[in-house]
């Protein structure tokens, strides 16, 4: 597990710095962002007999703000789902989008947003509420959140998200999660 979230982290500090070197000319002067989250407590369902599932997602994301209001970003979830008691049945997931974000208070110290997008994965969640790893889903993600500033360009990031699966099974349904986590803004601007 832990060389997937180094991985995470890698691949959005090198998104990061290559955005970074970027030199456009732009509207507004836009600049990136960084988060990683956390659902760790995450779902603990009885599914019956004594069976517990257990979920947990760390998620990431590289945002470019392009206007005041509008940001697109990049996010990978990790989704860790585990069925107890023995047998310890264990999986671990991917989900991958593409989405926009809306800052609906664009003037404050702290982001309310909005965010809708598409992903692709392997994470259904489907049939007797036991997520089972099923490839090539596609889901329409929306969601919204708040950034609460703490310090200077360090936000506490506190979300929600919602992924409908488009494609798939026919007793598949919502993959929801709620995360908290750092986020970190301005980490670089495009100079005019």
């Amino acid at each position: 597990m832990r060389g997937y979230l180094s991985l995470l982290f890698v691949l959005g500090l090198i998104g990061t710095l290559a955005a970074q070197r970027t030199r456009l000319t732009a509207a507004y002067p836009s600049s990136g962002s960084f988060s990683f989250g956390v659902a760790y407590f995450g779902l603990t369902d009885e599914v019956g007999g004594g069976v517990h599932h257990r979920e947990r997602t760390y998620l990431t994301n590289v945002g470019y703000k392009i206007s005041s209001r509008w940001s697109t970003l990049i996010q990978a979830n990790i989704i860790r789902s585990n069925v107890e008691p023995e047998p310890h049945v264990q999986t671990t997931a991917l989900l991958f989008t593409g989405s926009v974000q809306h800052d609906f208070v664009p003037d404050s110290p702290h982001r309310l947003f909005a965010q809708l997008g598409v992903a692709t994965g392997d994470f259904c969640t489907c049939g007797d509420r036991l997520p089972r790893i099923d490839p090539g889903l596609v889901y329409v993600q929306y969601g919204a959140g708040i950034n609460v500033r703490i310090w200077r360009q360090v936000y506490i990031d506190i979300a929600f998200e919602a992924n409908t699966i488009l494609s798939g099974p026919e007793d598949a349904y919502n993959y929801n999660v709620g995360t908290v986590g750092l986020h970190f803004e301005n980490l670089f601007s495009v100079r005019r």
